[in-house]
């Protein structure tokens, strides 16, 4: 992912509402080692409907990628869903003071759910953004599918190299974060899976049980562990993977780079048979 400058901010932060001052995810090692320096989540707000709904509209103009994902979920018999409690979003915005000036990162977080006609398969299309008040920013577009509405094998798809393909690196990475936080978090992922029938509701119910650290978990694994967002959402890496197993599930294993999954195996987690983005499935 590409850190490129970004003139104007989708949501502003005079929209963001001044919440009391936290601690932001994964920053206690931050605090310790620059207390002159202390980070804080100075606001956090769910985005309206109508933003979202707009936000859709621009990025279908405007964005190659969502036009390759949207291209492959109807080509998968996917149908963008159009009523309103299909659309949902979220952003956080953190602050810290650099030599007496402010410095912030905004987190934004879109989701638009895909239905498929006589199925129970849930599918969602999602951008993630971070814009920093220094001008860098970083976004992420992928879709999320649950076959038959089970949340426990959620697949992330993203664009490389112009096609959409197999990932294993923000929900990997989500769900190893949530595991990190603490039980709540960690149950939530399990708990909101059976009565969840679409990917916004999941998440929306993930969200709800999790909190801001559900957030800052999506920011810290888009961020990737890059230094000028790192200080705000903490340091995480998308190649990663949590062995939830144990206690708290810190077990980490590195699986192999994998642009074309040709073989996926549910229960390790992980591609096992891939091939350059440019070749074919054997």
């Amino acid at each position: 992912m590409k850190i490129f400058r970004q003139e104007c901010i989708s949501i502003p932060l005079i929209c963001c509402l001044a919440l009391q001052s936290t601690l932001s995810f994964g920053q206690e090692k931050t605090a310790k080692s620059a207390p002159d320096q202390i980070v804080q989540q100075v606001a956090a707000q769910e985005i309206s409907k109508e933003i979202v709904i707009d936000r859709f509209k621009q990025l279908g103009l405007e964005s190659r990628d969502m036009r390759l994902l949207d291209s492959k979920l109807r080509n998968l018999k996917f149908s963008p869903a159009t009523a309103p409690e299909h659309y949902w979003g979220k952003t956080s915005t953190y602050q810290r003071i650099i030599e007496g000036r402010p410095e912030h990162l905004i987190v934004a977080m879109y989701v638009r759910d895909y239905v498929k006609q006589n199925s129970k398969d849930a599918a969602g299309l999602a951008q993630l953004t971070l814009t920093s008040s220094s001008g860098l920013a970083k976004t992420y577009s992928f879709y999320l599918i649950a076959p038959g509405a089970d949340f426990k094998q959620v697949q992330e798809y993203a664009v490389t190299s112009d096609i959409v393909t197999l990932q294993h690196s923000w929900w990997t990475c989500f769900k190893c974060q949530l595991v990190s936080v603490g039980v709540q978090c960690a149950e939530a992922l399990a708990t909101c899976a059976p009565s969840a029938e679409t990917v916004v509701g999941y998440l929306g119910c993930v969200g709800l049980a999790c909190g801001e650290a559900a957030v800052g978990a999506s920011a810290c694994c888009l961020c990737n562990g890059d230094w000028w967002c790192s200080w705000a959402v903490g340091s995480c890496s998308q190649s990663q993977q949590c062995n939830q197993t144990g206690n708290g599930g810190h077990g980490v294993v590195v699986p192999p780079a994998c642009e074309r999954c040709c073989e996926y195996d549910p229960k390790k987690g992980h591609c096992i048979q891939c091939v350059s983005g440019r070749q074919q499935c054997p």
